[in-house]
């Protein structure tokens, strides 16, 4: 079906904004509307998406939603609204009461017991004063993760001695203030993994397509994706386990999770992902290229997608600055992004020059992706080359990620991962 009558809104917080002018490729008419929350709004950030190519950017969603086809979240925290949207008939695609499943980590877990998927040994903790007691004994690694769904609150932090998670708890207790003795936060046993891969795809409830996006991470650096015609061993069995809970909470949207394999091929689910992931989404759009886009209206529209894509492999390299920290930040042209395959997070355009917006994601400004239709060695290579054509300032990547995600994909061919 051709998508270039249709129209799509996307309902982003800019993280994900580099999604319209891909979208804008296929859909005939895209809107962009940056979510905004706070009591004092800074116009850099509740302008984000504006200018973008062959994107229609609006403060007010609300007048064109009734004109639309699809209505997409790619992101969590919208759940509640996707719900009632859907309810009302708006064609919606996100991840719905799915959402849960990210946001609330104790839920998660107790799900995975429930449905008996393994599960690490972790201990909750009721407070700050209760998680100092617990790990100040303990020698590491141990992973400390907030429970609740505050992202921003406490990201996964490493206990490796208590001299240093003392100062990370001191820190904590002076920026929590009075949530410092409520927050849950769980400590994680590691797993002995020889791998760690994810499926990248899209969920109807509990059904995912036949054929998805696999691939390893090596953490915002790199990642290396590729097309699987069926989803691969223990992905499946973990999925089959999985799939009664998505049916009960509702999913229509993007969706990845993230699996370690152990030597006597056990495998634990560690987190879902129930949104755009980032990375690989810009990698999917590479490598599925309209099947992506079209995947997005089935969705909205309660179909499972069928999935046909451009190239078996895409490489990712993930790009920061120092200045973009706390900076706007110059990327390129808009003709030299497309050419380099540069997706730029939380993006403005003026005067067909792109600039990404600081916007909370620690100087990560996007990624550069190649897609190669044989050997994910030659989109290395590609990605390789390209980088070295931009021009950015205190840009920052590690080329070296590469060279250990090939030893996990080594790791996965021996638990039957045909990478």
């Amino acid at each position: 079906m051709s998508l270039s009558n249709k129209k799509i809104l996307i309902m982003d917080r800019g993280p994900f904004s580099y999604l319209a002018p891909f979208m804008a490729k296929y859909y005939g008419k895209v809107f962009y509307h940056r979510i905004s929350g706070g009591p004092y709004l800074e116009s850099p950030l509740c302008h984000i998406g504006e200018g973008l190519p062959g994107v229609t950017w609006t403060d007010n969603p609300w007048k064109v939603m009734s004109s639309v086809d699809v209505v997409f979240f790619p992101d969590v925290y919208d759940g509640a609204l996707q719900v009632f949207l859907k309810s009302a008939g708006v064609p919606v695609c996100g991840s719905l009461g799915g959402e849960k499943m990210e946001l609330d980590k104790a839920y998660f877990l107790a799900m995975l017991k429930k449905v008996g998927l393994p599960v690490a040994k972790t201990y909750c903790a009721g407070g700050l004063s209760d998680l100092w007691d617990y790990v100040k004994g303990k020698d590491g690694p141990l992973y400390m993760k907030n429970a609740d769904k505050e992202r921003g609150d406490w990201e996964t932090l490493p206990h490796y001695n208590q001299h240093q998670t003392r100062k990370f708890i001191e820190k904590k207790r002076a920026s929590l203030g009075e949530r410092a003795e409520d927050i849950e936060i769980l400590v994680q046993s590691p797993i002995e993994a020889v791998c760690e891969f994810g499926i990248d795809t899209f969920r109807l409830g509990g059904k995912l397509p036949a054929k998805v996006c696999g691939g390893y991470e090596d953490k915002d650096e790199a990642i290396i994706e590729a097309v699987f015609d069926e989803i691969p061993s223990g992905a499946s069995e973990v999925e089959a386990k999985i799939a009664p809970v998505y049916d009960y909470l509702g999913y229509a949207g993007p969706y990845s999770n993230e699996l370690r394999y152990t030597e006597q091929g056990k495998v634990y689910p560690i987190d879902e992902t129930c949104r755009c992931a980032s990375p690989p989404t810009a990698s999917c759009c590479v490598l599925l290229g309209e099947s992506y886009a079209q995947a997005i209206y089935d969705l909205a529209h309660d179909e499972l997608p069928t999935i046909s894509n451009d190239f078996k492999y895409a490489a990712e390299l993930v790009l920061s600055s120092k200045w973009h920290n706390d900076n706007e930040l110059h990327v390129g042209s808009v003709k030299d992004i497309e050419k380099l395959g540069l997706f730029v997070k939380n993006g403005v355009c003026r005067g067909g020059q792109i600039y990404a917006v600081p916007n909370g994601d620690d100087g990560i400004l996007g990624s550069i992706v190649s897609g190669h239709k044989t050997s994910f060695e030659d989109a290395i290579e590609d990605v390789t080359k390209k980088v070295k054509d931009l021009k950015i300032y205190q840009l920052d990547f590690d080329l070296g990620a590469f060279d250990r995600i090939k030893e996990k994909i080594e790791g996965g061919r021996k638990q039957g991962i045909n990478f």
